[in-house]
């Protein structure tokens, strides 16, 4: 029954010349060949591309397409993607991702089985080196087994139903998706196998790297629809001020708080969040490190979430004016 099922597999990239030959490998050893690859470029500058072409030269493959549409930001080039498929099912995938060689026979059994709509595949991370081992236990927790769009199994019919990606977005979208086909009728089952993990870095490999993307990451989700968070974020932080300045002991007031947060964001959170308990106590380094890379994710968040929320004002009145 699942050989009738016919499989588009899309996968945007953005100056993946170190992994993209892994994930052209793992795709052409999936035990469940797709019927079709669409690879979108999101505007790299290095030479994914032409790397992409000499291994579909190499390997002459026809139903593999590297398309350069334009598109600069990965929501924008995974919308291509979709609109591009041809079959039932789209498998979502990302370069850095290694997934194994029956992932895309092991989510179609899974939809199969329970009739599903859409299976939401699953990642754990782990992390590189310390900073990145930080960086996952501040935010999907180490070792710890999160929903994960790319790896998902959909339903075309699902998308020209409920719609696409929020286009134009470099972070987000895809949770904002994940929100949004909950609240439908479409039957969404969460699949724990096979988990996906990265090849390298999970999340980021410095903090000047960590500070940027989070930022970006921020700055782009002040204007997702029925996302509050920035707005909560920024009260809470002019609130804070307000408590420590209007004190009658300024330093006391700053001393305490400071100490209260650094409990909380550098140690129980990352603590709560993660699953391997041990493996982080038996890391003195990385327990270093937990509060500096949680001051560094609050303070890229909110400055991010204020250039973003200044910037949706700045077009706001710029088209009032026209």
């Amino acid at each position: 029954m699942i050989d009738t099922h016919k499989i588009s597999v899309v996968v945007s990239y953005y100056n993946e010349e170190e992994s993209i030959v892994d994930t052209l490998n793992l795709l052409r050893m999936q035990t469940l060949k797709p019927a079709e690859v669409h690879l979108i470029n999101s505007g790299s500058t290095d030479n994914t591309f032409s790397i992409i072409n000499s291994w579909l030269a190499q390997h002459n493959i026809d139903n593999y397409y590297n398309v350069d549409a334009g598109t600069l930001v990965p929501s924008s080039s995974i919308n291509v993607g979709i609109e591009r498929s041809k079959s039932d099912w789209i498998a979502l995938i990302d370069c850095g991702l290694m997934f194994p060689h029956n992932w895309l026979e092991s989510q179609l059994d899974a939809a199969v089985s329970n009739n599903a709509d859409v299976v939401i595949g699953s990642v754990v991370l782990h992390g590189l080196n310390v900073i990145d081992q930080a960086a996952v236990s501040q935010t999907y927790g180490y070792n710890q087994i999160r929903e994960c769009v790319p790896s998902s199994l959909i339903k075309k019919d699902i998308f020209l139903r409920y719609g696409l990606f929020l286009d134009n977005r470099r972070a987000g979208f895809d949770l904002h998706w994940r929100r949004m086909i909950h609240g439908t009728e479409a039957d969404v089952i969460l699949s724990k196998n096979p988990l996906v993990t990265y090849f390298q870095t999970n999340f980021i490999n410095s903090l000047k790297s960590l500070y940027e993307k989070v930022y970006l990451y921020s700055k782009s989700s002040t204007n997702m629809p029925s996302y509050f968070i920035p707005y909560y974020a920024i009260l809470a932080f002019i609130v804070v001020l307000l408590y420590i300045f209007r004190s009658e002991n300024t330093i006391y007031s700053f001393s305490f708080i400071t100490t209260i947060y650094i409990i909380v964001r550098g140690f129980i959170v990352p603590f709560t969040k993660s699953k391997d308990l041990i493996s982080i106590f038996n890391r003195p380094t990385l327990i270093l490190c937990l509060p500096i890379v949680g001051v560094i994710i609050d303070t890229s968040k909110i400055h991010g979430f204020i250039a973003g929320i200044l910037n949706d004002i700045f077009k706001y009145i710029k088209n009032f004016l026209r």
